[in-house]
């Protein structure tokens, strides 16, 4: 599995966009997680998450997950997902996901991650996926 942070052919929205992908043999479930502490969340408050995602083939066996967590999204516990992309719309073009999460009166100590989680079955091959311009938004 190797992880980018620079790849710069086809972004949907400025320079660069990340990638995570898979060599051809997996044999035990492959899964990718990137983790991004946000620096404040404000206590009561809407916010709306935006992403696009690509995937190196139409319907290539894997599903996109992202969450927010407490504090990093690693360890800390799944506060809320905000959207999962099946594997039957993931395509070889920029696609967007959004959204929604109300926050807590109380903010916890380590704060919050937003997290991408990609998961796959056993022996899924070749893979990249591809992900851009995530945003989270207080509305």
């Amino acid at each position: 599995m190797s992880y980018s942070f620079a790849n710069t052919a086809n972004s949907p929205q400025g320079t660069y966009y990340a990638s995570v992908s898979y060599g051809a043999s997996n044999s035990a479930p492959p899964a990718a997680w990137i983790s991004q502490n946000i620096p404040t969340v404000i206590p009561n408050t809407h916010y709306s998450f935006s992403a696009y995602t690509r995937a190196s083939s139409a319907n290539p066996g894997c599903s996109i997950s992202f969450f927010i967590a407490d504090g990093n999204g690693a360890t800390g516990a799944i506060g809320r997902v905000l959207a999962t992309v099946p594997n039957s719309s993931l395509k070889n073009q920029w696609a967007q996901t959004t959204g929604e999460w109300d926050t807590p009166a109380r903010i916890p100590r380590d704060g919050y991650s937003v997290n991408v989680k990609v998961s796959c079955p056993a022996g899924i091959g070749a893979k990249s996926y591809f992900f851009d311009d995530l945003v989270l938004i207080a509305s």
